[in-house]
């Protein structure tokens, strides 16, 4: 289940203050404008923003199952081999009803904006 980078920030941010929201998304929408305009090619373009898409998600899943009480997250996934979309969902709902899994989602996710912002301002050629 992949959303684009912004749809994503926005789900997992949904009761973000208005600072921290504006921060992620700043620091979002100049990395996704530094590879837009830059010269790579647009393959290479879409390489990146793929990165960057896969790289939101792997660093927010592991949060939020840190923030699923142990025996909840057994009932779920033991002996199954896929989980439904309503499990997922239901994951994400328990993980997001503790409130320090807010704190830190930001904090995880504006570290590593600000860590990929800097690689792309360093490694990317600018556009011409």
């Amino acid at each position: 289940m992949h959303l684009p980078v912004q749809q994503f920030i926005a789900v997992v941010t949904p009761e973000a203050e208005d600072d921290n929201m504006d921060t992620i998304e700043t620091l979002l929408t100049n990395i996704l404008t530094c590879i837009a305009e830059s010269s790579l090619s647009d393959d290479e373009k879409n390489d990146l923003n793929t990165r960057v898409e896969i790289g939101m998600h792997s660093l927010v899943w592991p949060i939020l199952l840190s923030h699923v009480p142990k025996e909840k997250l057994d009932e779920i996934l033991l002996g199954n081999d896929h989980i439904t979309t309503e499990q997922y969902v239901q994951l994400i709902d328990i993980a997001l009803k503790d409130p320090s899994s807010m704190k830190e989602l930001h904090e995880e996710i504006q570290g590593a904006l600000e860590e990929v912002a800097a690689l792309i301002q360093k490694n990317i050629p600018a556009g011409s």
